[in-house]
């Protein structure tokens, strides 16, 4: 990570993103960008590699009884309130802190510093980083490319992210996904949205995704009525996972 290169926004939100910063709504939305940005995904490793590697150099030691009151002080600006406070011992003067030292703190904003701070403590006594939950990408187009669609997928969701890149349903038709596992007959994953939305998927489907293929059928509205495609099939593709 270089010192003198500031992450943009985007960057800064994979940062959030790997201590654990963004609420609910926001990491949901941030792994689902994950699924079809590989700019994204990139800036998550690139975090996450940087972030576990403070501690590369930092040899494993027992924590002092009162280290989590001084993370809570440092981090929060607030003194733990469970034990009491140990008996204060002067102290050498000030030096410049490793994260100084490494051109972090110009960098970053008060809030991500203090984050670093504790994730610094949770490295070194309770292990590495967690792995990003994996991904799934499905690319599917017609011979012509007239149709061209991405669906992607993050794990342990149940929400397909759909990008209409190009084409549309003929008149009076819509377009419905199907996956496909190895010669086992289609299953409906629903109508495709007529433009880049979501779709929400059963449960029980989310299992059919691992080493599959997806389809696409025209179809009549409110799709098939047989459970099977009725329509043209025009776009086969096979899911692409990552981790």
């Amino acid at each position: 990570m270089s010192d003198d290169i500031e992450p943009n926004e985007d960057e800064t939100r994979a940062a959030e993103y790997v201590l654990g910063l963004l609420n609910a709504d926001e990491a949901a939305a941030f792994e689902l960008l994950m699924a079809t940005d590989p700019a994204a995904r990139a800036d998550y490793a690139r975090w996450a590699e940087d972030f576990a590697g403070l501690t590369d150099e930092i040899a494993e030691a027992e924590p002092p009884a009162e280290l989590l009151d001084r993370i809570r002080s440092a981090a929060f600006g607030t003194a733990a309130l469970e034990e009491p406070a140990p008996k204060p011992v002067p102290s050498p003067p000030r030096k410049s802190s490793w994260m100084e030292r490494l051109g972090l703190l110009p960098a970053m904003g008060g809030g991500l510093v203090a984050a670093m701070i504790a994730l610094w403590a949770i490295n070194v006594y309770l292990g590495p980083v967690i792995d990003p939950p994996a991904t799934a990408t499905v690319q599917l187009a017609s011979a012509d490319d007239s149709l061209v669609v991405e669906v992607g997928y993050v794990e342990n969701s149940e929400i397909l992210q759909v990008t209409r890149l190009a084409g549309a349903a003929p008149e009076g038709q819509v377009l419905e996904l199907w996956v496909i596992q190895g010669d086992s007959a289609p299953v409906s994953l629903g109508i495709l949205p007529d433009d880049s939305g979501e779709m929400v998927i059963a449960d029980y489907k989310v299992g059919l995704l691992r080493g599959a293929q997806c389809a696409i059928s025209v179809e009549p509205p409110g799709g098939s009525p047989t459970g099977a495609p009725t329509g043209d099939i025009v776009a086969v593709a096979p899911v692409v996972w990552v981790g």
